[in-house]
């Protein structure tokens, strides 16, 4: 009898590992956050930290009345990553009870190192084949079978061989009808000489026994307390006393419920979490765009007109909502303590420096820091004084009628043009225009407008291989009552022209000084009217082009006037068919001291003789 407990025990002590074993399995969870089926992860991916804007991102500074355009806000940001996949948190409360059918789920524990069944121990117990045939039937022994006192598997190599044929009276107790689980029985050691055949003939019926009685212990009642662990120099002398032990828990429940309550107490489960950590360094976020911080600013609109001069716009940048790592894509997130990156833009406050240029304009009066605005701010048609304050280094393009001067000597260092519809006059002798280029340098150049020169000084100069033209008529009209002009070049020389009429333009010249290394007046029109002023060039002083049809030496001059040399006398006059005057300096004027006769009407500058 105690030997078929004992095969019982085994049996029941295998289910139970493998039940156990099998239920505490646990399936991990994809480290990559993939779900299996497809590229979307289960995770997310938090930005723990952002890297550096640069100096010239981070803080920019704006003039007055530009764009938003103008902003540099970048489409990429360098961040660190901290892709967490599969994130649970779930907790299950889980208490061991007592199942009641045999395909009920077991706790999800792994097995103890005292539970290891029997069959590992390397011993095998004899069992009474007679006692097993003679017992009756097998639904008559669950309560000897319930009621045997379990010893520790840790003793089974020390285990006593028990006298056979000896029984226990025990309690009957009807069976409930259960389901069979099938066990596997598993192959036993050789028994000792002498016992092979009554081994043979017991071992079949008393496994079918072991797994009804099993079936039996699973019904069993409320477990009794837990019986303390025998040791292996105790085991022997209380093995004596097994029968009475076995009486006495067969009414307080089943065997195997003692042993689960005594092993597996009363615990709380916690849900294994696959959680999975994973950092990326340096990983370039796309698609960032960019908000106005409207705490920071004070308002969620950019504006740079004069009325917001001085103030700060503060930028945070707007991250997408997911992110792909290694073909992988998350829930993008920023972390809880992570800040994010700012740019700062400023909107220049209007300076305050010196002007250079005031304008008179309608009887109102308007300084300017900077020339191209003061120019600019004389529109088509109107009519204005523009006063130089400063030197000034810009090419201007006038657009109305402008008389340039200024009250101290300045320099406006490059080129005036004066287009169709606009008119400027210079009339103050402390202004030069000076045009310097390594190509070619202009000093005016009119090109359908009206230059008037009373005064102030106009030079080109050519640093370079090339020409320097101090008054170029393009089209339009030049008037030249006085000051300088003046035309050359650095490298070369002839390469200065110091006033040169294209065709179709309108040249006078009353008063002025004109020169240059090249040609003093290099004339292509037919609209040219000399009457004053003084005329040289290394060249030429006076040169007809061959674009002017009908225009000679002679022909430039003004009636009742002529060129004098240097030395005051007569050089050409307006009979002069020449087309040059030769290198050197001449005065235009009025024709005097004539040896002959007597000239009438000399005031109105015909000459008639009487």
């Amino acid at each position: 009898m105690k030997n078929r407990n004992k095969g019982l025990r085994r049996a029941a002590a295998f289910i139970l590992a493998a039940v156990l074993a099998g239920s505490s399995v646990e399936i991990p969870a994809a480290a990559d956050g993939d779900t299996g089926t497809g590229n979307t992860g289960s995770g997310t991916a938090v930005v723990t930290a952002f890297s550096d804007l640069e100096d010239g991102i981070r803080t920019q500074t704006l003039d007055t009345g530009a764009e938003k355009t103008d902003i540099t806000l970048p489409e990429t940001l360098d961040v660190t990553l901290e892709i967490r996949s599969g994130e649970s948190g779930v907790e299950a409360a889980a208490v061991v009870q007592e199942p009641e059918t045999q395909t009920e789920p077991a706790t999800q524990e792994p097995v103890p190192d005292n539970m290891q069944t029997e069959e590992n121990t390397g011993t095998q117990e004899n069992p009474d084949g007679t006692q097993n045939q003679t017992d009756g039937p097998e639904t008559d022994q669950g309560t000897e079978n319930g009621t045997e006192p379990v010893t520790p598997p840790a003793a089974a190599d020390t285990e006593q061989t028990e006298t056979p044929g000896t029984e226990e009276p025990g309690t009957q107790q009807t069976e409930a009808p259960v389901t069979e689980a099938p066990v596997q029985q598993q192959a036993e050691p050789a028994e000792p000489s002498g016992q092979e055949g009554q081994s043979a003939g017991t071992e079949a019926p008393a496994a079918e026994a072991g797994a009804a009685e099993t079936a039996a212990v699973l019904q069993a009642e409320p477990p009794a307390e837990p019986e303390a662990p025998v040791t292996e120099g105790q085991k022997a002398p209380e093995m004596a006393d097994t029968e009475a032990a076995a009486t006495d828990t067969s009414s307080d429940g089943g065997i195997l419920t003692s042993v689960l309550d005594a092993v597996f107490p009363s615990m709380t489960v916690h849900a294994a979490e696959s959680t999975n950590v994973q950092t990326v360094e340096n990983f370039t976020l796309t698609g960032i765009t960019w908000k106005i911080d409207a705490e920071k600013s004070g308002t969620s609109e950019f504006s740079s007109d004069e009325t917001v001069a001085g103030k700060t716009y503060t930028y945070v940048p707007v991250l997408p909502e997911k992110v792909t790592v290694n073909d992988v894509t998350y829930i993008l997130k920023s972390g809880e303590s992570v800040t994010l990156p700012e740019i700062t833009v400023t909107i220049k406050e209007k300076e305050t420096g010196n002007p250079v240029a005031r304008v008179e304009k309608n009887g109102e009066t308007e300084e300017f820091n900077d020339i191209t605005e003061a120019f600019a701010s004389v529109g088509a048609g109107e009519t204005a004084t523009i006063t130089l304050l400063d030197n000034a280094e810009t090419d201007i393009t006038v657009s109305g009628n402008v008389t340039l001067t200024s009250t101290e000597a300045v320099v406006l260092a490059g080129t005036v043009t004066v287009p169709s519809g606009a008119s400027l006059a210079l009339v103050s002798d402390t202004v030069t225009v000076s045009g310097t280029s390594a190509e070619i340098a202009y000093g005016v150049c009119v090109t359908g407008g009206t230059f008037v020169m009373e005064a102030g000084t106009v030079k080109a100069v050519t640093t370079g291989y090339s020409l320097a033209y101090g008054i170029d008529v393009i089209s339009g009209t030049a008037e030249i009552r006085g000051g300088t002009i003046t035309a050359g070049g650095t490298m070369q020389k002839f390469g200065g022209y110091a006033v040169h009429a294209d065709p179709g333009s309108t040249l006078s010249v009353t008063a002025g000084n004109i020169s240059s290394d090249g040609l003093g007046l290099s004339i292509s029109s037919d609209n040219v009217s000399l009457s004053g002023g003084t005329i040289s060039g290394e060249y030429a002083a006076v040169f007809i082009g061959t674009n002017s049809n009908s225009n000679t030496v002679g022909g430039t001059l003004e009636k009742g006037y002529v060129y004098y040399g240097s030395d005051g006398a007569y050089a050409a006059g307006v009979n002069s068919t020449a087309d040059r005057l030769p290198a050197g300096t001449y005065t235009v004027g009025a024709c005097s001291g004539h040896s002959y006769g007597a000239w009438s009407s000399a005031d109105s500058k015909v000459h008639t003789r009487t």
